[in-house]
């Protein structure tokens, strides 16, 4: 390992360089520092990945070295205009600067901590929580006709109860917290009692304290079942309310800009806080769906860039800044941004995100029925907006008709709504009810495509092809597709989590429910040659990292056979069809 410290402190060394003037620090560093990177990914490859190809610690070597490219590319911007207008950008420098040191001092935890023969365990996400405790249940409410030993029979199911409990409180604790994120919290706060008190009355059925009244194996049936049913509602109205938060998320996106907030400080602090904390919620559940590496760890890529650009992002910060730095954050939030996007986009199931759209539409007709107000038509197209985008990414062109169709009563509506005379009211309200059955079309095509309404097989989303990254993250990376189950819960920085403790009781139930499951733009070419050459170097390397983890392909495949008929009920809204 001594020459792999030697290598990272050898870029740590040309990476200082840049935190001079431009004349000391010429393009010249950036050339040596590639170079060095190149050297870097070699020692990875022999002294870390090959002797231990642990999933996790290709997810963090990954994300490190993406986060790396990225600041090198910025920092091949801000040379290129200190070099155009004769000026230095001390805040841009250190902005990228410090995301490539922070990503070298991570590969270096991470060698430090295999040298110490360390573990990497994985924290549990919601959906594991969920899951055990369903796999818990499912025996109790199974009818079992059989031989066993009835004193055992109740013995078991209450260690198993004893089990529930614990992770029935951290699953309420996590929804509550996301609750506080949706706009109406009253439905997943009643749900999460009803949880809580179909689980005490399990518990007191399958109590043997009481030797006069010993459990009743059909009444103790019925109680888990009325639990699970009640776990099946929470998971269902979280997947609604997630999408719901995606609407209204990517919808004030669209008018979010960081120049605006250094020009004229629209935007209140608040607002801005609203909107990164819910880009984290949304990114903790797409890392939790996501199956492939690369999708995976892009997510978790632009959580960290949020949370590096949240520190810029208060307007009294902004306006002492540079007028080119804040170019350079507003384009690097952007590009972060799109590829955030259009991951999530991804992971999202068409037929959930159009009945969601349709139940906005509805619910807005009725408002609009009982008093109009034109600003719940703006917002509805403005929904209508994110939904396009989510068409563009993930439909085919068998529903191009249909796609056109869409598009053409949007723009009806904008022109009504701009040109909206007192007597029109009734006639936008039409076009609204016109705008639900053309996406509600959409919808069923999409299922009879699909052969049948309920299709989903399996309870981790499915990509609908290749994800297209933009070209610059295909500069970035270029890695295979692998279907590998990768650690949600590593990050540079360990931004704003869903889970934000786990209880160790409730670790070991998951651990131990684990094992046994059964469920499952340009420069010139003398400055950018050596560069584009190293890049392609390290993208090949990089290529090979990803092929190492293919040997968890057989283990995932394995653990992977799902109930359908438990699976049916799960998920629906997220990532199944409805």
């Amino acid at each position: 390992m001594e020459e792999f410290y030697e290598v990272i402190s050898n870029c740590e060394n040309i990476l200082y360089r840049g935190f001079s003037t431009t004349k000391s620090s010429d393009s010249d560093w950036l050339n040596k520092c590639c170079g060095c990177l190149s050297e870097l990914l070699r020692q990875l490859q022999i002294k870390i990945l090959e002797p231990r190809n642990e999933k996790q610690i290709i997810h963090t070597i990954l994300l490190c070295l993406m986060q790396i490219v990225t600041g090198i590319k910025f920092m091949e911007k801000v040379t290129e205009i200190e070099s155009n207008k004769n000026l230095v950008l001390n805040e841009s420098r250190q902005f990228f600067l410090d995301e490539i040191l922070k990503s070298l001092q991570k590969l270096k935890e991470v060698a430090r901590n295999i040298e110490k023969n360390a573990n990497f365990p994985e924290n549990p996400t919601l959906n594991e929580c969920i899951d055990t405790v369903l796999e818990i249940l499912e025996p109790i409410c199974a009818f079992e006709d059989d031989n066993e030993n009835i004193a055992q029979r109740n013995a078991n199911a209450m260690i198993s109860v004893a089990k529930i409990k614990p992770v029935l409180e951290s699953i309420v604790a996590h929804s509550l917290e996301f609750a506080n994120f949706c706009k109406d919290k009253q439905p997943i706060s009643v749900i999460c009692k009803k949880v809580l008190k179909e689980c005490d009355a399990l518990e007191a059925e399958c109590s043997l304290s009481d030797s006069k009244n010993p459990p009743n194996d059909t009444n103790r049936r019925l109680k888990a079942g009325l639990l699970e049913t009640a776990i099946y509602q929470l998971e269902n109205l979280i997947n609604d309310e997630l999408l719901r938060l995606v609407f209204e998320t990517f919808k004030d996106l669209k008018a979010f800009k960081i120049k605006d907030l250094h020009e004229n400080c629209e935007y209140s602090q608040d607002l801005i806080d609203s909107i990164l904390d819910r880009l984290f919620q949304i990114g903790q559940f797409g890392i939790m769906f996501a199956d492939e590496i690369k999708i995976s760890a892009q997510i978790q890529l632009s959580l960290t860039s949020f949370e590096a650009v949240e520190l810029h992002l208060c307007p009294e910060i902004l306006k002492k800044y540079q007028k080119d730095h804040v170019n350079l954050l507003d384009t690097y939030w952007n590009e972060q941004i799109t590829f955030f996007q259009l991951c999530i986009q991804r992971i999202i199931d068409t037929s959930a995100f159009c009945l969601i759209f349709e139940d906005i539409i509805q619910s807005c007709v009725k408002k609009l029925n009982e008093n109009f107000d034109q600003n719940e038509i703006s917002d509805i197209l403005a929904k209508a907006d994110v939904l396009e985008d989510h068409f563009r990414v993930n439909l085919s062109e068998d529903f191009t008709h249909l796609l056109n169709d869409f598009k053409l009563m949007v723009k009806e509506t904008h022109a009504g709504l701009k040109h909206l005379n007192d007597n029109d009211s009734k006639r936008l309200i039409k076009r609204l009810k016109i705008l639900k059955t053309t996406v509600k079309k959409i919808r069923e095509g999409l299922q009879s495509q699909k052969g049948h309404v309920d299709t989903m097989k399996d309870e981790k989303p499915k990509f609908c092809n290749e994800i297209e990254l933009l070209p610059d993250v295909e500069e970035l990376i270029i890695v295979e597709e692998k279907s590998i189950k990768v650690n949600n819960s590593v990050s540079l920085r360990k931004p704003r989590q869903i889970i934000k403790s786990i209880d160790p009781n409730v670790s070991n139930i998951i651990y131990e429910n684990r094992n046994n499951s059964t469920r499952n733009t340009k420069l010139s070419k003398r400055r950018t040659s050596f560069r584009r050459v190293a890049l392609r170097n390290i993208e090949k390397i990089l290529e090979n990292i990803t092929n190492v983890s293919s040997t968890f392909n057989k283990t995932r495949s394995a653990s992977s056979n799902i109930d359908v008929s438990k699976s049916n009920k799960v998920r629906i809204h997220i990532i199944g069809d409805v």
